[in-house]
């Protein structure tokens, strides 16, 4: 028995962008998104992060990832522009099913131009509960119009002073989180909601103006100024690396994947105990490598970094990526999400080939509104039929079944 909770699903809803509920299935904590443009999975993975992050008390602000994606299609520090429900499905390291749900709601106002309607805290109310999926259907806690109605464990005095305080508060997991005693499962939530990691999404959203050698200086003493481009960010994550006696490691994913043998970094001292810093691989800087490289590196870092807990997303991960390299990173891919959740979108039947018929979600849009399912019975018997007779899973699901 694992000691750690896994996701069996979640649902998204009250949300324009998918204009109705979307539940997606994970199996043996795997789900791989396939479906036309336009469908709704990259609504469904933006929507799914910054959901979760607002039940935790998170924002954009507190999103390393997000602090640099300056032109994502979702500001999810804007309550309008994400889904405005959460449930989730999850097995405890006890072996029980929980259910967790999260609402936010604009507060009925009678006066729109008082100026407090406008402060987070006052324009927004929010429900929440965690309770047990068996025949006694247990809470653990719930929130009803952002006041406190139960505490599993608390005595009346402590519940008393939980309500004093948790007032204008937007998120009960961020406010227990911090409590002494608070009941294992307001743990296994948060950790679930707050470690939700896009992989290799600073390639997708970043773009350098050209190709150049990509120079960092040490210590960086300029108040904590972020670089600015993709080689100078995976530099600075690959330098880190280095410092935590993990090159090695990185080394050898290059090797498999045929990005190169060595990666070594090469100082000159400045002036004031500085330094430049540049990052080689097989004596190229990094700045110089082409955008697919720079792509499947940024995936590898995050795959090198990844928490037990963490639930992966991974946008399309085929993009940039010759078909030859593809089935080597999706073998990495594989083996460092061995036992944790990972939710993938996709176009390739390259990838689809890769993952099983019962972790396929079919996504799909009908008269302004997303959809999504399992393949059925009788669906995973033909391809099992087909695999056996004709072609591979990809080219089975790019035969027609999307346009049915």
């Amino acid at each position: 028995m694992s000691d750690l909770p896994r996701l069996l699903s979640f649902t998204l809803d009250g949300w324009p962008v998918l204009g109705g509920p979307v539940t997606i299935t994970l199996n043996d904590g795997v789900a791989v998104l396939v479906g036309r443009n336009g469908a709704g999975k990259s609504a469904i993975l933006e929507g799914f992060r910054a959901i979760a992050y607002r039940a935790v008390g998170r924002n954009k602000a507190y999103d390393p990832h997000s602090f640099y994606l300056l032109k994502r299609n979702i500001d999810d520090s804007i309550p309008d522009n994400i889904p405005k429900i959460l449930k989730l499905e999850v097995l405890t390291p006890t072996n029980r099913r929980i259910e967790y749900k999260y609402e936010f709601f604009e507060k009925p106002t009678a006066d729109e131009d008082d100026s407090i309607y406008f402060l987070e805290e006052h324009r927004y109310l929010f429900h929440e509960y965690c309770q047990y999926l068996d025949e006694k259907r247990e809470f653990i806690w719930k929130i009803q119009d952002s006041n406190i109605e139960k505490i599993k464990g608390s005595n009346q005095s402590r519940f008393n002073d939980f309500a004093v305080f948790f007032r204008r508060q937007t998120s009960l997991l961020d406010f227990l989180s911090s409590q002494s005693g608070m009941p294992d499962e307001v743990k296994w939530i948060y950790d679930i909601l707050t470690e939700i990691l896009f992989c290799g999404e600073y390639a997708l959203f970043l773009r350098r103006s050209q190709r150049l050698p990509c120079t960092l200086i040490r210590p960086n003493r300029g108040g904590g100024r972020f670089p600015e481009e993709l080689p100078d960010l995976l530099a600075r994550e690959i330098l880190t690396l280095m410092e935590n006696d993990k090159q090695e490691e990185l080394e050898r994913v290059c090797q498999r994947l045929g990005l190169g043998n060595s990666i070594t970094k090469k100082e000159r001292p400045l002036e004031n105990e500085m330094s430049y810093i540049e990052i080689l691989f097989d004596g190229v800087n990094i700045g110089l490598l082409s955008e697919g490289t720079l792509r499947i590196l940024s995936i590898i870092l995050d795959l090198i970094n990844l928490k037990p807990i963490t639930t992966l997303l991974i946008e399309e991960p085929e993009t940039q990526i010759h078909p030859g390299m593809l089935e080597k990173l999706l073998n990495e891919i594989e083996s460092y999400t061995h036992g944790q959740n990972l939710i993938l979108s996709t176009h390739s039947p390259q990838v689809v080939s890769w993952t099983q018929p019962d972790k396929i979600n079919l996504v799909y849009r009908k008269n302004g509104q997303t959809f999504v399912r399992k393949l059925a019975t009788n669906e995973i018997e033909n391809v099992v039929e087909y695999l056996n007779e004709e072609g591979d899973l990809g080219d089975w699901i790019y035969s027609g079944i999307l346009d049915e």
